[in-house]
């Protein structure tokens, strides 16, 4: 344990030097971004699976198709989803009470298990429902390793850049957020890749190899983040006040408020980014795409979105965290309904532009601002936890439910119900504008205060 002098907004101190220097949050901010993107990746190949893949190998060919789907959604990635919360209760509590990478190195740890359970999975044929079971179980194991992930990344990052002196800490907490299009690019291009090699055999053993190869990169995430520092706001609390005994519980009773806003907010974030990762490539299946180009629009998309992060995590310092959801989102509410109608076209590029749109301009550029509007709106004892819990039970109503209410309703009739893919995302988009408007702003907020 070591004790830090805290220093303002604009770098000074009592005439001490900043505890954490550029070249310290360098590190950090990579380390969090290297770690985010492989769990990411891990997560995404099962998302993107879960709706492409699994339907075919984990359940009988006499379910129809649109079923099928619903039914592989809701018992292996919405178990996911429930997992979350429960995973950054345990974590966000590991967090505020021993530091944020303690909990950080362990959630990695948990994330490699579940990968590769699911590479080696069997399938239908040879166990029977037994096989969607196990898949269960590991998306279960998976999502609880995420969900310790997220509050605890970009509280890390943020902490670190605060102590720094750096005027620019949603864009250094943004470098978090990268983890996610980084992920989907990495997912997305793997799985393309993999089923243009193995053709037919993609279903059977292909997809196997994206999920071998992502606990196997594990491993190198681990080592990253064990070498370098701990939070020093972190550290700095602690000696000064003390840790919460139970934070993960306390923090409902003391900052519930914050935490319902987060909640909504991530809720109208993540349910527009679901429908583009795990329903997406489905839905233009459905209406005569290949799946190839599906894979491949996410991964154009995916590379876009790294430099719309970056554009709106710069801008969030200037104008606001606040007024970049609120105008994307704005924006978002009428482009529900001219992005299936741009699918419906069945021209590629007028598709590679409406994903562009969906994910890298609204989706991405709403949550570059998140990892720092979210986490600043808690004290340093609390904010692992408070940041968690906004973000894991809002993953579960936006980005679990989202997809397989599409699917239910939807079914295969993806050219006449585009209408409701349209109402779906307008009503998550309309979240995603009032929300942050009832938020406080955080751009000049001291991050130092006990409580």
């Amino acid at each position: 344990m070591y004790y830090v002098r805290l220093i303002d907004m604009a770098g000074s101190s009592s005439g001490t030097k900043p505890a954490v220097k550029f070249r310290d949050l360098v590190l950090v901010a990579t380390a969090a971004v290297i770690g985010t993107t492989i769990e990411w990746y891990d997560f995404f190949i099962a998302a993107i699976s879960a709706g492409l893949v699994w339907p075919r190998i984990f359940l009988p060919p006499k379910v129809p198709p649109g079923i099928a789907m619903a039914y592989t959604l809701a018992t292996s990635l919405l178990v996911g989803f429930v997992a979350r919360p429960i995973g950054g209760f345990v974590f966000a509590h590991l967090g505020d009470r021993f530091g944020r990478k303690y909990a950080l190195v362990w959630d990695l740890v948990l994330i490699g298990i579940g990968t590769l359970g699911i590479g080696l999975t069997p399938t239908f044929s040879q166990i029977g429902y037994g096989a969607l079971a196990l898949v269960g179980i590991f998306m279960f194991i998976i999502g609880f390793g995420v969900g310790g992930e997220w509050g605890g990344a970009v509280t890390w990052v943020l902490e670190n850049a605060y102590v720094a002196g750096s005027r620019w800490r949603a864009f250094w907490a943004s470098w978090v957020q990268q983890g996610v299009p980084l992920g989907l690019l990495a997912a997305s291009s793997v799985l393309g890749l993999l089923a243009a090699i193995y053709g037919p055999n993609f279903l059977t053993a292909g997809w196997r190899i994206a999920f071998y190869a992502g606990a196997a990169i594990v491993v190198f995430g681990l080592a990253i983040r064990y070498a370098l520092i701990e939070s020093a706001l972190f550290e700095d609390t602690r000696y000064r006040y003390g840790v919460a005994r139970r934070p993960s519980l306390e923090v409902w009773k003391y900052h519930w408020w914050p935490i319902i806003l987060g909640v909504l907010l991530t809720a109208a974030d993540l349910a527009l980014g679901y429908e583009f990762i795990a329903y997406s490539v489905p839905y233009m299946v459905g209406l005569g795409y290949q799946r190839t180009f599906g894979l491949f629009t996410q991964a154009i998309a995916s590379l876009t979105a790294v430099f719309f992060i970056i554009i709106f995590s710069m801008l969030g310092d200037k104008i606001g965290r606040r007024w970049v959801d609120v105008i994307l989102f704005g924006i978002g509410i009428p482009y529900a309904y001219a992005y299936p109608l741009m699918l419906g076209t069945r021209d590629p590029a007028i598709a590679i532009l409406a994903q562009i749109l969906l994910w890298g301009f609204i989706t991405m550029g709403g949550y570059s601002v998140m990892s720092a509007i979210i986490p600043e709106q808690f004290p340093t004892k609390y904010r692992y936890s408070g940041a968690t819990m906004s973000y894991q039970v809002g993953a579960v109503v936006g980005g679990g439910m989202a997809p397989i209410i599409l699917s239910v309703l939807i079914g295969t009739q993806f050219v006449a119900r585009w209408w409701i893919l349209a109402t779906v995302m307008a009503i998550y988009s309309f979240l995603g504008v009032i929300s942050p408007l009832l938020m406080k702003e955080t751009k000049e907020a001291k991050l130092d205060q006990p409580s």
